[in-house]
């Protein structure tokens, strides 16, 4: 009799399966978004469903992180394991700190709407697992960062950070004339003191089309490397149309109008303060010679605003409502740059929300009448959200203000995704190897707005943490005192993981650029804020108090980290000039009362600093009032304080 198995040629039943056979898969049965909201028929094709690539839509899939039906076994069964260890490290009462993705990775990695996802996902769960270890009573550091500012409470955080919380400090006693807001206090002369300029003085060039070339790229290298919100190709064609045309009465001409009044105040970066780094090469540029045009920067800016109204609701117009906001920082003209923030932040909130009730993507573009694809449209709002709801944090932060209602808006993207042709493959020198046209200098920006939003995050993660928007500020920092001590150890090595992280471009140990002078200042700014609470409790508490002997160590740490942030104040005019101004104030005045405590012992860099400090706010006193009163204020509190010392 024949082998039964020579005359089929099937396989022996003791032979081991395929693995497909062996599991019941489940159809994925969820549809995309866009398809939901039409009810029609979705084939679930991945990243980028059928229907949605026919019609050019913004192809999404809800919970797409917990649809396990196209997993393999294999990969079902690591993901239970990887569930029992993030079950095992949730339990424990301290976390170990996050682990930061490099930023240049970030930028340049290949950025796909799905690892947009799967790392919303992930930061979710843990500010998700945070709450739910306040509400069982565990203590962590990662506690919610509120999405940059998500607070009704009034005043909040401008009541932790600024400068006026620091003159309530009861080492500096009860003033005669309490201060809320330097600001506010001067708010009814803002009309005065905004549009005084004379149209007719010798150094007015007024507006020339021949200087729109130069000075949109005057813009390009100093404004726009910090905030990237515009399309350069889009951009340096309408500058090209003005130059030819000469201005027209449309958004692009106010666009192109606004940003050349920046061009005419911007300066180089310079900076006394040279860090003493081995790898870094000394500085060897020439630093061309420019003198801030006041008066024609206002020339145009009057122009621009004659055009602003034309401009119907659309992303071109928070554009121009921002560089607006960029402007009046430039002049040291904070709530007039509020009124154009917050305008910005609602046109943007307005846009936003209209997408999400319109059915398909593509109805919102017929609607707002603009050329650019789909795309291109979602990377603009991504941009603008985040600038706008940064530039208000960042005012809030300072001046008692209310929000915009932006932060209340869900914005699925953690950071807005970088332009396609500065994603490549990277090069030794941490940048990219770049196609023929792309400017380093953009690759640099972008790693730079990329590290600003991410340091955003921290320092908003360290408020909350070390300052409970609901307690207290004196009462929270002493009652909270050996939690504070736990949370700094931890919150600092957030600090250090997120320095190393920064690239080389960014990073001033090998570079002199000026966005690495600022990322590292960002960084020292966040150390001294999360030492700030001890130094609060060193000075005001008795000299045996039970924490005295961990607290006063760390207190000097925010009185060395104010001294460093004074000597490197940047002497050039800048969008953050006025915010620098105010940062100055405050870091002088915790050494002030540091002095006037008398629990350290007085060096001479500390008054070294404060002399630095005090030329420093001199040089600007009259360009704003709210600072020439912070001024006097704090000159008045320094001779004081070091007369007594001496």
């Amino acid at each position: 009799m024949a082998d039964p198995q020579s005359d089929f040629p099937f396989e022996p039943p003791n032979k081991r399966q395929r693995t497909s056979a062996m599991y019941q898969r489940k159809r994925a049965v969820t549809a995309c978004e866009p398809c939901r909201r039409r009810k029609t028929r979705c084939d679930n094709a991945r990243p980028i469903c059928g229907f949605c690539q026919i019609n050019h839509g913004q192809c999404s899939y809800p919970d797409s992180s917990s649809d396990y039906a196209t997993y393999d076994p294999a990969s079902l069964a690591i993901l239970d394991r990887l569930n029992h260890v993030v079950t095992l490290l949730e339990t424990q009462s301290v976390r170990e700190p996050v682990s930061w993705q490099p930023l240049q990775d970030k930028v340049l990695s290949a950025v796909t709407p799905a690892s947009h996802t799967s790392s919303h996902v992930v930061l979710g769960a843990r500010a998700i697992s945070s709450t739910q270890d306040r509400q069982h009573g565990n203590t962590s550091v990662y506690v919610d960062d509120e999405l940059f500012g998500r607070t009704n409470i009034a005043g909040h955080p401008a009541t932790l950070l600024n400068c006026e919380s620091i003159l309530k400090w009861p080492v500096f006693g009860a003033p005669s004339h309490p201060i809320h807001s330097f600001v506010l206090e001067h708010a009814t002369n803002v009309s005065t003191t905004t549009n005084s300029f004379d149209s007719t003085q010798p150094g007015n060039r007024g507006i020339q089309e021949n200087d729109f070339s130069s000075l949109s790229k005057r813009f390009l290298t100093f404004v726009h490397v910090k905030n990237p919100v515009l399309d350069i190709e889009e951009y340096q064609e309408w500058v090209k149309i003005a130059v030819d045309q000469g201005p027209r009465w449309d958004g692009p001409s106010c666009l192109v109008l606004i940003t050349c009044a920046l061009g005419c105040l911007t300066e180089p970066f310079e900076c006394d303060y040279e860090p003493d780094f081995a790898d870094r090469p000394a500085r060897t540029e020439q630093r061309s010679p420019h003198i801030v045009d006041m008066e024609t920067a206002q020339s145009y800016y009057m122009a621009a605003k004659k055009r602003l109204s034309l401009i119907d609701p659309s992303h071109l117009l928070v554009e121009c409502l921002f560089f607006f906001g960029v402007f009046e920082m430039y002049c040291l003209r904070p709530l007039k740059a509020w009124n154009y923030f917050n305008s910005a932040c609602v046109q943007c909130r307005n846009l936003l929300w209209m997408r999400s009730q319109t059915s398909t993507p593509t109805d919102l573009h017929d609607r707002l009448k603009v050329d650019l694809p789909i795309g291109a449209l979602r990377l603009i709002e991504q941009r603008l959200y985040w600038s706008c709801l940064k530039s208000e944090l960042e005012l809030r932060c300072e001046i008692p203000l209310p929000q915009s209602g932006l932060a209340n808006f869900d914005q699925p993207d953690l950071f807005p995704t970088p332009p396609a042709n500065l994603i490549s493959r990277k090069s030794e020198n941490g940048l990219g190897e770049t196609g023929h046209g792309v400017d380093p200098d953009h690759q640099r920006g972008w790693l730079y707005y990329l590290s600003e939003i991410s340091h955003r995050r921290m320092i908003n993660r360290a408020i909350t943490t070390m300052s409970p928007p609901d307690v207290d500020q004196a009462e929270g920092w002493v009652k909270n005192i050996w939690a504070n001590i736990q949370h700094v150890k931890d919150l600092e090595h957030q600090i250090d993981t997120w320095c190393s992280c920064v690239p080389p471009p960014i990073d001033e140990r090998v570079s002199d650029h000026e966005l690495a002078h600022f990322v590292q200042s960002r960084s020292i700014m966040c150390r001294e804020w999360i030492h700030r609470p001890f130094l609060y409790y060193v000075i005001h508490q008795p000299r045996e108090g039970p924490h005295m002997e961990q607290a006063l160590p760390l207190a000097e740490k925010c009185i060395q980290h104010c001294v460093d942030l004074i000597f490197r104040i940047p002497k050039h005019r800048q969008h953050g000039l006025w915010f620098v101004c105010r940062a100055t104030i405050t870091r002088a005045l915790l050494v002030v009362a540091a002095i006037r405590s008398q629990r350290f012992s007085l060096s001479d860099r500390w008054t070294e600093a404060l002399e630095i400090a005090k030329h420093f706010l001199h040089r600007y006193k009259h360009e704003a009032p709210d600072l020439e009163q912070a001024f006097v204020t704090f000159n008045a509190l320094v001779s004081c304080t070091l007369d007594s010392s001496r």
